[in-house]
């Protein structure tokens, strides 16, 4: 699916739209996903003095195959892409504990801390 910029003063500067002017919420994210991705990767690429990492939130609505596509790129990503995801989703991404994941935690135990 392409990717549209159009300028415009009384809006965000980058806005991201499909063809229709409609996306669904888990292509959108998907979307912002990689646009994370690329940002940092530029930052790396160009030695900017910032940040080299994204933390991203509520990915539960892109879909399962896109999410995997995603944590594969990240594998070989020289910055850090963190994103909470629930417990199910890490043994379906194949996410390995204790090398990639910071701390996992179920749907009784909603609250948690790095350790």
């Amino acid at each position: 699916m392409p990717l549209y910029l159009k300028y415009n003063d009384d809006e965000i500067p980058v806005k991201i739209i499909g063809i229709n002017g409609k996306l669904g919420t888990g292509i959108k994210k998907a979307m912002i996903t990689c646009f994370y991705l690329v940002h940092v990767k530029l930052i790396i690429n160009k030695v900017y003095h910032m940040p080299i990492f994204k933390i991203h939130d509520k990915l539960e609505n892109i879909d399962l195959m896109e999410l995997s596509n995603i944590v594969k790129e990240t594998r070989n990503f020289e910055g850090q892409y963190i994103f909470l995801i629930l417990n199910d989703g890490i043994e379906k991404l194949g996410i390995e504990r204790g090398r990639s994941c910071i701390k996992a935690f179920d749907r009784r135990k909603i609250f948690w801390s790095v350790s």
